[in-house]
């Protein structure tokens, strides 16, 4: 059945899920994908390729194999979290942050641009882990799970897109306030589930531009 994932913002910058179950069965209101064939999409193609922003998500591998993508984008290579069995990555049409680990632990991630200044930053769980040059470009569609083919058995929670660069502080306020909504359990190969008790309904989630 379709499934979608609505944009809170008023923009109009929805998601459709296709070819999956949707939900899991464990827990209300978190995507689960199969490493099969099932994705979102976002309706439309959000273009932040040279604007400047911010994108936070929270996302997990939930298997062993395949690991491939989570928070991707369609029509330019761009990712944040989980990417080739591992995970803390960012890139954007470069390495911003290789990813570090391999394990299930649900983070949050922050990635930001700015396009004009050539700066780029990445953060785990509101905490700053690296500012450089190495991007060059932000956001072109927004994919959750698989982009060139490359599959997850995986989790996804929520993002935030916003045509802006948060301040360090906005970043953290953002993070703790998720954390402490899921009620997320932060410690290094802990892969429980956030709690999400009765936050939304099991068909809303956020994808804004602001």
């Amino acid at each position: 059945f379709p499934v979608t994932i609505y944009d809170l913002s008023g923009n109009g910058n929805h998601g459709t899920l296709y070819n999956g179950t949707g939900f899991s069965t464990n827990y209300k209101g978190i995507l689960t994908f199969d490493g099969v064939n099932d994705y979102v999409d976002q309706n439309g193609a959000l273009d932040l390729r040279s604007t400047n922003y911010t994108v936070i998500g929270a996302s997990r591998y939930a298997g062993s194999s395949p690991r491939g993508r989570m928070i991707t984008t369609v029509n330019n290579n761009w990712l944040l979290g989980n990417w080739g069995n591992g995970s803390n990555g960012y890139y954007a049409e470069g390495w911003v942050h290789y990813p570090t680990v391999s394990d299930t632990s649900w983070r949050i991630y922050a990635g930001t641009g700015d396009i004009s200044g050539d700066s780029y930053k990445f953060f785990v769980d509101g905490t700053l882990i690296t500012q450089n040059n190495g991007g060059s470009q932000g956001p072109w569609k927004i994919r959750i799970n698989a982009q060139y083919g490359e599959w997850s058995v995986g989790e996804f929670s929520f993002l935030l897109v916003y045509n802006r660069v948060l301040t360090d502080a906005e970043i953290l306020q953002t993070s703790n306030a998720f954390q402490q909504r899921f009620q997320y359990q932060y410690s290094e190969g802990n892969n429980a589930a956030p709690y999400v008790g009765n936050w939304n309904d099991a068909t809303t989630y956020t994808m804004n531009q602001f």
